[in-house]
């Protein structure tokens, strides 16, 4: 064989002047290039070649809809050349991507995937896009909470299944400023500044769910001002500060609640009085726990003055108004020397502070006295004017109150003292003790009756109409030996707010002051009798209509709010939490409750007889239209009778029959 690049050639090449460019086929295969010039020769390099790009395809995908983080398998050609892919704009995991064959891959559907969109994958040869992939949600559900409770700034992890797609995590109803979806049962979340305690939904396309109670802790960095007399506003400032579920105590005696901001960073409450002078430890307690301020307040008394007494004359029961100087710092009221039980008067701060007291129903002419650690002021005489015939008592005056109830109770409203800054009843009332529960409504408020505004009717009546009482309330009484002095008795009336049976609370009635303000006793180690009357169907549940039931009192906390030691025990729950047969939400209903006070250590035998009043929503709605105009109870009375609406209620009827009866 002839080599052309060796010493001997067969047949030698011409050499051009400048050289020659030989292009040879090596027996090794390959082109080589070479230049011979002047005897000299170089070896080419071989061309490159660039293979054609091989084009994936996707022909088929199994599922055609799920939620995200669905795997899903896809059919097609070169499927192993791809190398990474995005669904709706959002990246696939690498490590989602698993490609099994040249025909088969599978990839998963992002976890924060939100819309239906397509595949779109990517290799050498371009993009190559699948079929639209429907996503679907199913419900969500909230099984956990890393924490029970957390103050604001705190994160929290809720646990759940199908959590995907979150699009709103709220605390309460205050919405999570920041949160982040983790896997398909995990969210992460920060306690928003404004945070409520509540449950915490999580919102999905698929739905809503909620979780148990979250309770936001409170916290307290200062207040301001750090002294004053009783009645002063203080501004408590931190973190979940909520004004419809704290309590705030300074020193020994719990403060009203004022009000606060919509950022829950302020509370504003009243120094108590009753309070030691000197300063006092401030202390929050909710549902979340408890929290101290760095700083105390000091208590400085000022002796009171009285400067008005409005009106200076009326019939027993009359409530009057006392006017003057350093009123809100008031512990103690007296009329004719004999001290005024708690509930019998009250410190009204706005729109100027003043004391609202009422003449004992068994006084005579006489003088207040308000007193305090300061010192002791007298008012101008009041003379009583006998009220001598039921008659005679239609012309007293009424004065209707409009009052924001809380926690939606819907009782006859009447302010306590300044314990919380609430409406307490002046009388035995039925109310419902749990929020609404769509698991368990029975005595459970209902949705919509919300912390309403709501106008109540609440009389107090004299001893002289114990002979219009029903027969079976009268018998009950001679029963009970009850005498003429310690009977009291009531008109009240109630919004039907309940989706069921209600529980009956009479213990609100049972001095719930007791305690707070120095007197003898306080509300432990009582006793309660009772009884419903006015025929069937009323009754507690496993007991027959006009049972009477007694029973030892049990102390319990008034203030729902961190351990039972740091709170006091002057609230008791006597034989009550007692379900009620007989009262239908749609339907008004008049019932005759009794309930005795034994064992009371200042009025023994003290007996309420009150006549129930318990209202539907459209006789509810009519008296609060009605209310307002009427100056008098025979102008009430008249007005009943000739409303459209209430003039055919049966609360009007029994009313009707109460007050219309002569001896």
């Amino acid at each position: 064989m002839n080599s052309i690049f060796g010493q001997h050639r067969s047949r030698p090449f011409p050499t051009p002047r400048y050289g020659i460019l030989l292009l040879a086929l090596v027996a090794g295969g390959g082109w080589v290039r070479g230049e011979e010039r002047a005897g000299k020769t170089e070896r080419p390099e071989p061309p490159k070649v660039t293979p054609k790009p091989v084009a994936s395809t996707v022909a088929s995908m199994t599922p055609l809809s799920g939620p995200p983080t669905t795997e899903v398998t896809f059919t097609g050609t070169d499927l192993d050349l791809i190398t990474s892919g995005t669904y709706g704009g959002l990246a696939l995991d690498p490590d989602s991507l698993a490609r099994e064959s040249p025909t088969r891959l599978r990839a998963r559907v992002p976890l924060g995937a939100v819309a239906p969109a397509t595949f779109t994958f990517l290799s050498n040869a371009g993009p190559v896009a699948s079929p639209l992939f429907t996503l679907t949600f199913p419900a969500p559900a909230v099984t956990g909470l890393s924490v029970p409770a957390g103050r604001a700034g705190a994160a929290v992890a809720i646990t759940g299944a199908h959590l995907y797609g979150a699009t709103r995590v709220a605390f309460g109803d205050v919405p999570a400023t920041t949160f982040r979806l983790v896997a398909a049962d995990r969210i992460e979340a920060t306690v928003p500044p404004r945070a409520v305690s509540g449950p915490i939904t999580v919102t999905t396309p698929g739905g809503q769910a909620a979780s148990g109670t979250f309770a936001v802790q409170p916290v307290l960095t200062g207040l301001e001002p750090q002294a004053g007399p009783p009645g002063t506003a203080l501004t408590l400032r931190g973190s979940g500060l909520d004004p419809l579920e704290a309590w705030v105590r300074i020193g020994d005696r719990w403060a009203a609640i004022l009000g606060g901001n919509a950022d829950r960073t302020e509370l504003t409450v009243a120094a108590p009085a009753g309070a030691a002078a000197g300063a006092g430890a401030v202390t929050l307690f909710t549902r979340g726990g408890r929290a101290a301020s760095p700083q105390a307040f000091t208590l400085n008394y000022l002796a009171p003055t009285v400067t008005g007494l409005a009106p200076a004359t009326g019939v027993p029961g009359t409530e009057v108004t006392l006017t003057g100087a350093n009123l809100a710092g008031v512990t103690e009221v007296l009329y004719g020397g004999a001290a005024l039980y708690p509930g019998t008067w009250r410190v009204v701060s706005h729109p100027a502070p003043r004391i609202l007291a009422q003449v004992p129903f068994n006084g005579g002419n006489g003088t207040f006295t308000l007193r305090n650690p300061a010192g002791g002021a007298e008012s101008a005489p009041f003379t009583v004017t006998p009220v001598h015939s039921r008659h005679a008592f239609l012309d007293q005056a009424l004065h209707p109150r409009w009052t924001a109830l809380y926690p939606a109770l819907d009782y006859p409203a009447a302010s306590r003292t300044l314990q919380y800054g609430y409406a307490w009843p002046k009388a035995p009332i039925f109310h419902a003790y749990h929020p609404w529960r769509e698991d368990d409504p029975l005595g459970a408020m209902r949705p919509d009756h919300d912390l309403p505004a709501k106008a109540c009717l609440n009389l107090r009546l004299p001893e002289l109409f114990r002979e219009a009482l029903p027969a079976d309330v009268r018998a009950a009484l001679g029963a009970l030996a009850v005498a003429p002095a310690p009977l009291e008795l009531y008109v009240v009336s109630q919004n039907q707010p309940y989706a069921a049976p209600m529980l009956f609370r009479p213990h609100y009635w049972l001095y719930p002051d007791l305690g707070y303000q120095g007197l003898p006793g306080d509300n432990r180690g009582r006793q309660a009798g009772m009884g419903l009357y006015g025929g069937a169907p009323f009754h507690f549940n496993g007991h027959a209509a006009g049972a009477w039931l007694t029973g030892e009192a049990t102390a319990t906390s008034a203030h729902h709010a961190g351990p039972s030691e740091e709170v006091p025990t002057y609230m008791i729950n006597s034989p009550n939490n007692l379900q009620v047969t007989g009262l239908d939400p749609a339907r008004t209903r008049a019932v005759w409750s009794i309930v005795q006070d034994l064992l009371n250590p200042i009025q023994p035998g003290r007996t309420a007889v009150t006549l129930h009043l318990v209202l539907n929503d459209g006789d509810q709605t009519a008296l609060e239209a009605l209310l307002p105009a009427q100056r008098s109870v025979r102008g009430l009375l008249a007005a009943l009778a000739g409303d459209p609406v209430l003039g055919a209620s049966p609360a009007t009827a029994a009313l009707q029959g109460l007050l219309r009866a002569e001896p």
